[in-house]
Formats: structure tokens, sequence, C-alpha cells
């Protein structure tokens, strides 16, 4: 599943063709049952990773997704500077661990692009959301300095529509393959203060956070863009509180990812990795229980010692448990065994609330 992977094996996460149907519950022997109800009604408030950090990347076709990605990670298994390399064609995540934080990044394809299909649109609209529930922390939207055609420039301008000004906070721009001024005799910042209108708007309501990205000559280069790319995320979550942007789509698509949540944390809880879990979660409320009631003043600093180290295991044991959730409910949203709306979008876009509709409606038009 790549949990906790290290900056170096992070592994891309991309959308299957064919249907998955989820795998039936089963009870087993030996399990009293009360103990799952206990545990998952103490683990409910537990539906994502405290440490997660949710990164969207935003951009046309070949505009450097993938390149921004694999800066994240610290790989770079994919090149993406060959030119058959230019299109993302299905959603995609990966995770990496940095500073403590578990990173995930979502790669999309350029939604906001007349040329796709309403059918497309809203299986990746479904992907982009369930992947990134319950919000994306950073946005990031990637700009290549390079002339956009006009459908680039009204695919950049429906992208601007759908995040701001919501996501204003949480959302930066890449510019990207900035070799391509060198020869020009232009600087990244002459390019961004003659770029198109819509380019500007976006850099502007991104309160002007820019990092400038392009190839490199050496492992140093590349390192050195790595930190800025990192270093501008960690401040945007550290002037943030890490809170991330959501809407009413969002929150929809919550309430729904519930039900599939608690359904796998029952499976998880069959597992001996879930075993370990419930034997754990029974010592330290038995602990607790022994903690209260203990007179003797001698034990009680030996006492809450011994239920601290249990209670930061606990803790750790937890969170493997929501990491292995999370991956599986977005596993199972790429093979589209999950879907994030009961509803369909097409419904959602012409009768659900102004805010749900008008976030959709900037990926998609419908016709009559």
């Amino acid at each position: 599943m790549g949990i906790n992977q290290g900056p170096e094996d992070g592994k891309i996460k991309s959308g299957k063709q064919q249907k998955a149907k989820p795998e039936p519950l089963r009870k087993e022997k030996g399990i009293i049952q009360s103990d799952y109800a206990c545990a998952l009604e103490t683990l409910e408030g537990n539906d994502v990773p405290e440490n997660e950090v949710r990164i969207l990347l935003l951009g046309v076709d070949g505009s450097g997704k993938s390149t921004v990605r694999n800066l994240i990670l610290g790989n770079d298994t994919f090149k993406t500077d060959e030119p058959s390399r230019g299109k993302t064609r299905t959603s995609s995540y990966a995770t990496c661990v940095r500073n403590g934080r578990r990173f995930v990044v979502v790669e999309t394809p350029c939604l906001f692009h007349t040329r796709f299909a309403p059918k497309f649109i809203i299986t990746e609209v479904n992907k982009l959301i369930g992947l990134t529930l319950p919000g994306p922390h950073i946005c990031i939207f990637v700009v290549p300095s390079v002339d956009l055609s006009s459908e680039e420039k009204q695919a950049m301008a429906r992208m601007q529509s759908a995040f701001f000004p919501g996501a204003a906070d949480n959302s930066m721009v890449a510019l990207t393959k900035i070799d391509v001024l060198s020869p020009k005799g232009m600087s990244p910042e002459a390019y961004a203060s003659g770029a198109a209108v819509v380019i500007k708007k976006i850099i502007e309501k991104c309160n002007n956070r820019v990092v400038h990205l392009g190839l490199t000559n050496g492992k140093e280069e590349d390192e050195l863009q790595t930190k800025n790319l990192v270093d501008v995320i960690e401040s945007m979550l550290d002037k943030n509180s890490n809170k991330f942007y959501t809407n009413e789509a969002y929150a929809l698509a919550q309430v729904n990812m519930k039900v599939h949540k608690t359904q796998l944390k029952e499976k998880y809880l069959r597992t001996e990795a879930g075993i370990s879990l419930l034997e754990k979660m029974k010592n330290v409320e038995g602990m607790r229980s022994r903690k209260k009631t203990d007179e003797n003043v001698s034990n009680a600093t030996p006492a809450e010692e011994t239920l601290e180290k249990m209670e930061s295991g606990l803790k750790t044991l937890t969170e493997s448990m929501t990491e292995v959730v999370c991956d599986q409910v977005r596993e199972g949203v790429l093979q589209e065994s999950i879907t994030p709306f009961e509803l369909n979008l097409r419904r959602l876009i012409t009768s659900g609330t102004k805010s749900i509709g008008s976030f959709l409606a900037s990926f998609i038009s419908f016709g009559p």
C-alpha cells in the first residue's frame, strides 16, 4: 500500500479501468463484537492522520505537474522533460514522509480543458475530491514559462473560478520551465509581469507565492529547487495552522466516505495489527481505571509514566490504522469501487446548493 514511504521510495498510484467491488465483511471467530463497537466509537474521530499533508497539483497538459510531484517526493522515477510524457491521462497519488509529516501528492489531468467529455470529467472530479478528502492543505497551480494557447488560457480561467476565492490562503504557483527564458534574456519575474491576464490573476490571488523551477545541471541544483519548494509549503502550513481548504462539495463527499471508512476500520480490526490495537486499547483503559482508583501516592508517579508510554504506543498504532484505511479508500476511489458522491455529479450541479453547484460547474458545463 506504500505506507510511510521515505522520500526516495514513493510509489505512484494511478486509476484502473476495471470495476472492483469492495470485499464483503466477514465475521471472524474468537472476536467479541462489542470490542469492535467500543473501538469504532473511540476511533470515530480518527478519519485522517494528524500529520498528513494533502497537496493537489493543478495545471494544463505539459505544464510540469509531474516534475513538481517528483521534487516533493524526492525522486526522479518519471522523466517528464520528454514530449511523450507531457500528458497526465488519469488521476494518481503518491506518498512520502518529510520532516515527520506524511505528504500525499495528488496529480490530475487538465480537467478544465474543453476537449474532455463530460463522462470523463465526472469520473476525474470524483477522484480529485476523493483522493484529497477532507480537503487539500496546499493547491499548487503549475504554470509553464511558455506562451499558452487560447484553450489553455480558458482552462486556467476555469481553474481559477473553481478554487478562488476559497482556496487563496492554501494556494501557490510553481512557475516551471524557467530554463527556456534564459536564451531569451528574460527573467522569471519579467515573464510573470508580462504573462497572460489569467496567469497574473492566479499569481495575485495566491498572494504572490511563486516558486521558480526548471531543468538543472546537477544534483545540487535539484536539491536546492526541492528545498525552495518544500520551504514554501512548510511556511504555508505553519501560517495556516495546518488548516486545509474545503467546501460543501468536500463536506458532502466526506459524509459518504464515513460509511466506507467504518467498514474498512472493521476489517482492519480483524487483522493481526488490528487485534494488537484492540489489546492496546483495553490495556490503556484498564491502566486509566487503576490510576483513578489507586490511592497509594508512592505509586502515582510510576503509574503515570507507564500510562504515558502506553498511550504513546496506542497513538502510534491508531495512526498506522488511519493511514492504512485512508490509502485503502484512495485505492477504491482510483478503481471506482468507492464513489465520493452518492448522487450523480450532473444532479449536484443542477440541483445542489449554490456553492456545490458553482464549484463543480467550474469543471464542466453540461448542455441541455
